[in-house]
């Protein structure tokens, strides 16, 4: 089974469609994250529509340094309707030196 993450788009109102190398494809609903602070930057318009398959296969924006998803969380979600919900005490940015 390849679970792979091929494809990401951003869709309206925090969600994205994603498609993964075994078929799977569908959208997921990234409201409950949107309120967090390591997610605050997706309050700038257009900043969420800027995501992208990174280097590694994670769903990512070059944003604040980085911030990445997890695709196999993401994968969980669209196969078994169910990811860990968001911690904030948690998550965090991880902030590149340039």
């Amino acid at each position: 089974m390849d679970c792979q993450l091929l494809h990401v788009e951003a869709r309206p109102h925090f969600h994205l469609y994603l498609e993964y190398g075994d078929g799977t494809r569908g959208e997921v609903d990234l409201t409950p994250f949107a309120g967090l602070s390591a997610y605050r930057a997706w309050d700038t318009p257009g900043v969420f529509e800027k995501v992208h398959v990174s280097d590694w296969g994670s769903v990512a924006w070059d944003i604040e340094g980085n911030l990445e998803l997890c695709p196999d969380s993401l994968y969980l979600k669209l196969t078994q309707g169910w990811y860990p919900p968001p911690e904030p005490a948690r998550l965090s940015t991880a902030v590149v030196a340039t």
